[in-house]
């Protein structure tokens, strides 16, 4: 139970009231405690039901943080509206505090009193302005009206138990052991609410199931339908893999209702189709959500895809995401209907006016396919309209394919040829099925191919080894043996942005990268001086560590490229569990191809540099050669032009561009109202979705106010010309949708988006922001006026 009874002074600013709601709500939900729930120990504690007495700013501010949480608590008030003193007062009242400080944190006073510039605002307005707090976060539809609690018991225990107690609730949990329980008395007047009820006392308890609503509670949500035009936009993610669940998680905790589409029967994305082997290649402690821990059964640094799968799940459980998910719906095509592409590309501000929703005229039309999956639907296609798109479509969905002579490829061999992609998505029953007592070839060295290959030589042993057939070897590291020595520390810190180049960085900024760059081999300092400091510090110590602990050499898989450059451009994975092992055991034969390879009748031919052609006998060919990162994004849109534009051409010698042409990662600058979450990554790779899913959400609420147009081209073309020098920099392995260091920079970039000075004044922004962004970027004027520092929820 939560008590807003604080005293009633109209000089107490909110931050307060707030940051005590904020807590509240996290201790409820696990986040301060000292010992964190499993996923379905958290799922069941948003069960349990939670009252809230009063429906004043404290009030209304403890309820809309409950759900942030997911939580539906029940907030009685003995009046007819929500505002606590503010709804009882003197005519000639008016706020004695300056009403800049008198607000709540995401949450701006409207126009119209900022524009009247009253410093105290009238005491209807401040009545009102609580009013439209509590339409826009959800709290009206929790709160019953006309209820005034008479008492408050608490059953379950005794005093002299409850005295004796060394731990809060008995076990220091806020919902204690479960058997205690508030049993409030309430009378309801019927007074005000129109419902015709006469006034009655009722025991209610906490343990009440909160779903049940008077009549009144109806009609309160038509008058907010009425009333909540911003949160009635129409709101489409595409794609429930991590990235979409973060972007639904952050737009429901901003009270808007999204539409999640995926084609799957399950959220999780590329977790819910993969290998039965696959593991969690990066370590599980960097790979989570902020403020949602792995269960406790989840022991293994890297997790088996399954229980990523679960932990995905559970995620979008406990924050309602999965009620938002409409699963087996395809979207096959995306066009922008209200202004025509001459008119999109002559606009001076995003979207036309510089809004997220734009002046309204404008909507994105999605054709779906429902395949019917689960439903006992026929599979149907429908066109539904929206007027804010959000891709987080992931980078691969389409498949890359090695080109061959006429009469050289596929088609030429009597055995089937599928694509790892292709294998991975298959039932794990189907995929042993096919590999059972056959000789199979694996192209590629990469994790899929190594994965496979090792799938492969556990199902056939040394009877049918797999032959794992590739140009050139990759960084692929032992876990047992990466475990024993932790690197992390040099690598993946805020030390090591300062290792790298970042437009707008200042002469400061720039002289310390230019020192330590040579630390991660990109080669701007002198040759000699690079390679010396190369040898004998961070890099060339973690390279020689793996050398001596792994048998790569001995098995001829060394990458012809050092460690350095490897994870500039994230090109680093790890082995399959006894990969080596099987190799020496023979169940896995390794081959390297010299130049290119094509097809036979009875496998393939490995060019070998214009030595003898050698033929790889085989029954089943599996293709791990990638995928066309670009081409889930590219392949959304209905309007050649948005294909065009939405990624960057890319490099030749890359199959990635080198920076993604969207402002701060989320948005080009001209395909209005839509955003794009979870297409750059990072080691973690959670943690840039997150902060791009908040950027986003803050921009549909107002929270952010862009740039124009050329500001944000401006800032796009200088990333873009630090991505290219950084891929000549480093050879080539630049690659800026994963790069630990410039994700950082991202985020970064992102999280200052929203920071002003403490004052509040418009036209100055923290270091954070400065630190990564271009300098043309006007970021300051991106926080709209009267704002203070805005916090993220989370």
């Amino acid at each position: 139970m939560a008590l807003c009874l604080h005293r009633s002074s109209r000089a107490r600013g909110e931050r307060t009231t707030t940051a005590a709601a904020a807590a509240a709500a996290s201790v409820l939900s696990d986040r301060i405690t000292t010992k964190p729930k499993t996923p379905e120990q958290t799922i069941e504690a948003k069960k349990q039901r939670v009252a809230i007495v009063g429906a004043g700013p404290s009030g209304l501010a403890a309820c809309k943080h409950l759900l942030a949480r997911g939580f539906r608590p029940v907030v009685f008030d003995a009046g007819a509206a929500v505002g606590g003193v503010w709804r009882r007062t003197l005519a000639s009242t008016r706020l004695q505090t300056p009403a800049a400080p008198y607000r709540f944190s995401d949450f701006p006073w409207p126009e119209d009193v900022v524009a009247s510039e009253a410093t105290f605002p009238r005491h209807d307005q401040v009545a009102a302005y609580m009013a439209a707090y509590a339409r826009r976060f959800g709290v009206l539809e929790r709160v019953r009206f006309s209820c005034t609690v008479l008492g408050a018991s608490y059953v379950g225990a005794a005093e002299r138990e409850v005295a004796a107690w060394e731990r809060w609730s008995g076990n220091g949990e806020a919902f204690g052991d479960g058997t205690g329980e508030w049993h409030l008395t309430v009378r309801h007047d019927g007074v005000g609410v129109g419902d015709g009820e006469s006034p009655s006392t009722q025991v209610r308890l906490v343990t009440l199931h909160c779903e049940s609503q008077p009549l009144h509670e109806k009609r309160i949500r038509k008058s907010r339908a009425d009333n909540m035009e911003a949160k009635q936009k129409r709101v489409a993610i595409v794609g429930a893999g991590p990235s979409g669940l973060a972007a639904c998680k952050h737009l429901l905790a901003r009270g808007f209702l999204p539409v999640v589409f995926d084609a799957g029967a399950a959220v999780g994305g590329v977790w819910r189709r993969t290998m039965a082997s696959t593991r969690l290649q990066t370590p599980a402690a960097p790979y989570r959500f902020s403020d949602f821990p792995w269960p406790e059964d989840v022991a293994s640094s890297f997790p088996r895809h399954d229980q990523v799968a679960a932990y995905m799940a559970a995620y979008a459980a406990r924050f309602g995401v999965l009620e938002r998910v409409r699963f087996g719906c395809t979207v096959l095509g995306a066009s922008y209907v209200g202004a025509t592409e001459r008119e999109v590309a002559a606009w001076e501000r995003w979207s036309g006016n510089g809004e997220a929703f734009g002046d309204g005229t404008g909507e994105w039309h999605l054709t779906v396919r429902h395949d019917g999956v689960g439903d006992g639907e026929s599979p149907s296609t429908q066109i539904h309209k929206f007027d804010f798109l959000i891709l987080c479509v992931g980078r691969y969905g389409v498949a890359k394919f090695p080109t061959f002579p006429d009469g050289r490829g596929p088609e030429a061999f009597h055995g089937r040829v599928l694509h790892s992609m292709e294998y991975s998505s298959m039932a794990h029953a189907d995929a042993a099925e096919l590999i059972r007592g056959k000789r199979v070839v694996v192209v590629g060295a990469g994790k899929s191919a190594l994965d496979t290959a090792a799938q492969c030589a556990e199902a056939n042993g040394r009877r049918y080894p797999c032959t794992l057939v590739y140009r050139s070897a990759h960084w692929m590291l032992d876990p047992q043996v990466a475990r024993r020595v932790n690197f992390s520390p040099l690598i993946s810190t805020r030390w090591a942005e300062l290792m790298v180049h970042k437009p707008g960085e200042g002469l400061a900024l720039s002289l310390l990268a230019t020192i330590l760059t040579p630390l991660l081999s990109i080669e701007t300092f002198a040759e000699d001086f690079c390679v010396f400091l190369q040898r004998w510090l961070v890099m060339k110590l973690i390279e020689n560590y793996y050398k001596a602990h792994i048998p790569m050499e001995k098995h001829g898989m060394v990458p012809d490229y050092n460690f350095a450059r490897s994870a500039l451009g994230w090109r680093v994975g790890t082995l399959p569990e006894g990969f080596y092992d099987k190799v020496d055991q023979g169940s896995i034969q390794l081959s390297k191809c010299g130049g290119s390879f094509s097809f036979c009748a009875d496998g393939l031919v490995l060019d070998t540099n214009g030595e003898r052609a050698v033929v790889v006998g085989a029954d089943v060919v599996i293709l791990a050669t990638g995928y066309h990162p670009d081409a889930p994004l590219r392949g959304v849109f209905a309007s050649p032009w948005f294909r065009d534009i939405v990624a960057a051409a890319a490099s030749s010698n890359s199959n990635n561009a080198a920076v993604l042409p969207l402002y701060r990662q989320c948005v080009h600058p001209r395909i209005p109202q839509m955003a794009v979450v979870g297409y750059a990554e990072s080691g973690t790779s959670i943690y840039p979705y997150e902060m791009m899913a908040k950027w986003v959400a803050h921009l549909l609420d107002g929270a952010v106010r862009l740039p124009g147009v050329a500001d944000m081209e401006r800032d796009v073309a200088e990333w873009a010309r630090w991505g290219a020098w950084a891929q000549r920099s480093s050879g080539g392995f630049f690659s800026s949708r994963a790069s630990t260091a410039s994700r950082r920079g991202t985020t970064t970039s992102c999280a200052g988006t929203w920071a002003t000075n403490p004052g509040g004044r418009r036209g100055s922004s923290m270091s954070g922001c400065s630190r990564t962004a271009p300098r043309t970027t006007p970021t300051s004027s991106e926080i709209q006026a009267g704002g203070d520092r805005a916090r993220l929820e989370d």
